[in-house]
């Protein structure tokens, strides 16, 4: 088991055009990832808005050049609300 990281982006149901992240870490076998579908099969059921993406990220990934950091990128030009 290693972790993983699972994401989710979802539509807020009461504010039609507010988006929500949420980020959850679990530890997990590859390459099924059991736990982590189970977790998003649960989070499908009880979120009640419309989920948009979701995703599993493992820690090759996240070291991968596919991912920035926020935080090695320039500020003046990231909004965060």
């Amino acid at each position: 088991m290693s972790p993983v990281f699972v994401e989710m982006i979802y539509m807020l149901p009461e504010h039609s055009q507010t988006v929500q992240v949420m980020m959850f870490k679990i530890n997990d076998e590859a390459p099924d990832f059991p736990k982590s579908q189970a977790f998003i099969d649960n989070l499908k059921a009880s979120v009640d808005g419309k989920i948009l993406n979701y995703r599993i990220l493992t820690k090759d990934l996240i070291d991968s050049e596919k991912h920035r950091d926020i935080f090695d990128e320039d500020f003046d030009n990231i909004t965060v609300h």
